[in-house]
């Protein structure tokens, strides 16, 4: 993966994290995340491989449809 490319993947990875939570926070009642709170759990998703898919996958399903 070149330098585009991961930059391109974080991006989506961003939006996704920052997706999932505003639907549990909405549903459940908590308060949004935060920036920092954000990227502290891209660092967190991004040591597998499979955290990745699973986050990407996850949003794919509940977001996009």
């Amino acid at each position: 993966m070149n330098k585009r490319q991961r930059k391109k993947l974080d991006n989506k990875l961003r939006i996704a994290i920052r997706e999932l939570n505003n639907d549990v926070a909405k549903y459940e009642g908590y308060p949004l995340i935060a920036s920092e709170e954000v990227e502290e759990t891209l660092k967190r998703v991004k040591k597998t491989k499979e955290g990745i898919n699973r986050t990407l996958r996850d949003y794919k399903r509940f977001i996009m449809s």
